[in-house]
């Protein structure tokens, strides 16, 4: 093995393993939801299926959404962002006119969200 294949191969398994001072270990809760909004993977999962059922390309558009938000500057969901009179909107950008299929979707899923029942039961 080269020097070169064995410096990214311990970099790789360094960084795999946490072995780096400046990784990060957050503790993040795959539950949180549940306890904060019970109802938010039922009424995700009921919406995209009803969605689903009537645009079979939607769950495509979705992915290629995430793609479009994440591919410049990370996923910051920034191009969800409507425009405003302060707010220069990624959705109006040439190069995502006409191409970013399932913001629609996303906002009846907010709205959806935003209507479940919230427990106030937080940690």
């Amino acid at each position: 093995m080269n020097s070169l294949s064995l410096i990214a191969t311990t970099l790789c398994c360094i960084v795999v393993f946490g072995g780096l001072p400046f990784s990060s270990n957050a503790q993040l809760d795959p539950f949180f939801y549940s306890k904060t909004c019970p109802q938010l993977h039922s009424t995700v999962y009921q919406i995209l299926f009803d969605i689903s059922r009537t645009d079979t390309r939607m769950p495509a558009s979705l992915i290629r959404l995430h793609f479009h938000d994440c591919f410049v500057q990370g996923c910051d969901a920034s191009v969800l962002l409507n425009k405003t009179s302060t707010v220069v909107s990624e959705q109006d950008a040439f190069p995502n006119a006409n191409s970013l299929r399932g913001i629609n979707v996303i906002n009846d899923l907010k709205t959806a969200v935003e209507k479940a029942p919230i427990s106030l039961l937080l940690r």
